[in-house]
Formats: C-alpha cells, sequence, structure tokens
C-alpha cells in the first residue's frame, strides 16, 4: 500500500507531523528534517509521479513537479539543490534531474539505466549512483561531478531496493 503521512524522530520517539499533499510510494526524498524536497513514486492504480513537494518542519506544499514521472528514483542533495536519477516509468531509465529550489530541469543522463530501487548518496554536483535492476541485480556504480556521470568502482554485491548514504568518496551500501 501507500500513504501521505509523515513522522519525525527527535532522537528516542516518532511524532507524527504534517502529512504529504498526495499519497505515493518508492519516491524519493533529500534534505533536513525542516528542510526537505520529495519527488517521484507511484499511486497505484494511478500512475508514475512527477510530484514534489517540500516541507519546512510542519507542513508540506506542492512544488513544481519532475518532468518526468517515475518511481523507484534515487536522488542526492538538499532542498534547494537536488539531483533525482533513474527510476521507472515502466522499465528503467537512465533520466537526471536537478532541482535549484524552484524548478526541475534536465540534466545529463546516467550511463547505464537502473529501476528497482537504486540509491546514492552525495550532493547535487557530487553524487554517486549504485544499485538498481535492469533486468538483473547491478553491481554499477556512477559518479556526477554536476555535469558528467562516470563509472567508478562497482560493488563487490549485485542489488537493487537497498539503501545509501554518505558522500561520493565515502559511501555506504545498506541491505538490499
Amino acid at each position: 500500500g501507500y500513504t501521505n503521512s509523515c513522522e519525525k524522530y527527535d532522537g528516542s520517539s516518532w511524532t507524527s507531523t504534517g502529512n504529504l499533499v498526495v499519497g505515493n510510494w518508492q519516491h524519493n526524498g533529500v534534505g533536513t528534517q525542516t528542510a526537505t524536497i520529495a519527488y517521484g513514486g507511484y499511486n497505484p492504480g494511478s500512475s508514475f509521479n512527477a510530484l514534489s513537494e517540500s516541507f519546512n518542519g510542519s507542513t508540506w506544499t506542492t512544488t513544481p513537479s519532475l518532468n518526468t514521472g517515475r518511481m523507484g528514483l534515487a536522488g542526492a542533495g538538499t532542498s534547494t539543490a537536488a539531483l533525482g536519477w533513474c527510476g521507472q516509468n515502466p522499465g528503467a531509465t537512465q533520466l537526471t534531474e536537478a532541482w535549484d529550489g524552484s524548478s526541475w530541469t534536465t540534466a545529463p543522463n546516467t550511463n547505464e539505466p537502473a529501476g528497482g530501487t537504486n540509491t546514492g548518496a552525495g550532493t547535487q554536483t557530487a553524487a554517486l549512483a549504485f544499485g538498481g535492476y535492469n533486468p538483473t541485480k547491478l553491481s554499477a556504480t556512477e559518479e556526477y561531478d554536476g555535469s558528467t556521470w562516470t563509472a567508478g568502482g562497482a560493488m563487490s554485491t549485485a542489488r537493487y531496493g537497498l539503501a545509501g548514504v554518505g558522500t561520493q568518496n565515502a559511501g555506504l551500501a545498506i541491505a538490499g
């Protein structure tokens, strides 16, 4: 299923806060607890979402949409300088878009299409993309410098549905 609920963590417990404007699943978000941008996703029975919403710590507000709706996309950055890449619509894509705080613009495509919830780490101008599915599990890694994607070292275990944290030069691939 999917939901529009949102909760904050204070170091010891979770508390409900403002709900997303539209409920969906397999979307992405970057930022902090008081400055977030969430984008993409899927709403069963509806479509691949191009939706984009910002969060100020208490309220979600609709912002300009992605150029292409998709689910399972990855991303990196902040609420005012984000990057979203790959995902599915309906198959794996190579699409990359950059958020400048007011609009999404097309950015260079990744070298490898990746769906199935690939992940990433870093910033808008120093991102790391890894994992995914197309049509098998991927171990591929790509690095983005703000204008070009280049191949990086492959993960030792191919996987999708994983989580990622860190920076372009010090990332962590979790589970999958």
